[in-house]
């Protein structure tokens, strides 16, 4: 019972830190994005 929750929780932990990772990838290529449109405009 107990380590089958450990399991759970080490789970739900892992998805989180992937999704966090995920939105900040996005945010670097949305940044990446924006710099070069500047980039292009000046």
């Amino acid at each position: 019972m107990n380590k089958e929750y450990k399991t759970i929780c080490l789970k739900k932990n892992l998805i989180k830190l992937k999704l966090k990772r995920k939105k900040s990838l996005m945010n670097i290529e949305k940044e990446k994005w924006v710099k070069n449109s500047f980039d292009v405009e000046f």
